[in-house]
């Protein structure tokens, strides 16, 4: 038998995985494979706990070698060369878990209409901590924002809402055709478009990375349609410009935690892709001046096949990148008019929510005047939302509330 192998067993099983879990938890944006590989370790021991307080009871006590192998299979879990815990999720477990979450789902929805309830934290305009209970039909559409008139001070809030429906399709639309997408996607898959590219070095996978950001994240259909909302914002009536008091001047917008996010997504692009991509509008020059520097026929033929024979085959490229380049800059420029804009937000958050420096730079940045909590746990609402009216949403599978959830929480919300 192994000396203080009990020692070593408790050190390797409790003092190490401790350790490391305390160190992960105080992080402000801890790693995901690290959140899973410490999550998954600890079920692991505690199943071990279970079994050898009752099933195993014996085999600890008479089993040759028990501690010594039980002390090499937790070494092999923790070890950051090995990780075993986070390779026995990922190669064995997570896809039989995936096969069967929908129907734990299933389970956890309640059965009749969807309660939502609207609680008041320390707000102005509402008692501390009053609730309202409101019955919400759900009709299967997805809303992505709503627009009203904002209640002032001293005005009366009008409880009529309208609403436009942006679905994903439709917002995916949208970014395709802010970034040339499509057209970037042409260029690619043409022979001419796959040789440049080979040619300067650009990594095909990044590159077409970059055009794949352009679909909405899971739960945030909406975010890029902030650039069509805001052009629908007019600082005065057109009908009647002498009468600046427009129903237009101002509105409330729904909007999804994951807009600024998405915005800063599509603003970094990877450096080689960047440079690469300067390259190519630079190779136009290249040749105009090796052609009059006498440079032999070989060389400019050479970087003529590169970059294409024909001019229209430089300018495809060319107002490609000027095509994804100003839509970058339109969408850098909406999100900014949002935040200075003379607008109400309804902040819309899915579970578990944004990291909390992020979200509290959102929440500073836009000032919402009410958030909404979908798919999140009773009774928790997230700090970084102190003085917010919140409300709690239940999680819907592949859609957002339907219309007629959100137009009477709207409601509720105008008369707060």
């Amino acid at each position: 038998m192994i000396p203080y192998i009990g020692v070593a067993n408790f050190a390797v099983q409790y003092c190490y995985p401790g350790y490391e879990t305390v160190r992960l938890l105080i992080q402000d944006k801890p790693s995901s494979n690290l959140l899973t590989q410490w999550t998954f370790y600890w079920l692991i021991c505690a199943s071990f706990l279970q079994l050898e307080s009752t099933l195993l009871a014996l085999v600890v006590e008479y089993l040759p070698l028990y501690l010594e192998f039980k002390t090499l299979c937790l070494l092999w879990l923790v070890h950051p060369n090995y990780k075993g815990a986070l390779w026995l999720w990922h190669g064995k477990l997570k896809e039989p878990y995936a096969s069967v979450e929908h129907r734990i789902r299933q389970l956890q929805q309640p059965s009749g209409n969807d309660l939502v309830w609207m609680e008041s934290h320390d707000c102005q305009k509402s008692c501390r901590a009053s609730r309202a209970r409101h019955e919400l039909p759900s009709d299967g559409k997805s809303l992505l924002w709503l627009e009203a008139a904002v209640c002032r001070e001293g005005a009366s809030c009008q409880a009529s809402v309208a609403a436009a429906q942006l679905c994903a399709s439709t917002t995916r639309e949208f970014l395709e055709r802010l970034l040339a997408a499509k057209r970037w996607r042409a260029l690619l898959e043409d022979g001419t478009g796959a040789r440049l590219v080979a040619a300067m070095g650009m990594p095909m996978q990044e590159l077409m990375g970059v055009l794949d950001c352009v679909q909405p994240p899971p739960g945030a259909e909406m975010p890029v349609a902030l650039a069509q909302l805001l052009r629908r914002t007019s600082p005065q009536n057109p009908e009647n410009p002498e009468n600046p008091a427009s129903p237009f001047e101002s509105m409330h917008a729904v909007v999804d935690a994951g807009a600024p996010a998405l915005a800063v997504q599509l603003q970094s692009v990877p450096p080689a892709v960047a440079e690469g991509l300067g390259g190519v509008l630079r190779l136009q020059d290249l040749v105009r001046a090796a052609k009059q520097a006498a440079v032999p026929s070989a060389v400019t033929s050479g970087l003529q096949m590169l970059i294409g024979a024909s001019a229209d085959d430089r300018e495809d490229w060319r107002d490609a990148f000027k095509a994804t380049v100003t839509g970058l800059r339109q969408l850098r420029q909406d999100m900014a008019a949002l935040a200075e804009a003379d607008t109400g937000v309804l902040l819309v958050v899915h579970w578990p929510g944004p990291g909390e420096r992020a979200a509290q730079r959102l929440v500073d940045r836009l000032s919402p005047i009410c958030a909404v909590l979908i798919g999140f746990p009773d009774n928790i609402v997230p700090p970084w939302l102190s003085g917010i009216p919140t409300v709690s949403l239940p999680a819907m599978e592949e859609r957002s509330p339907g219309l007629g959830e959100l137009r009477k929480l709207a409601e509720a919300m105008l008369r707060a």
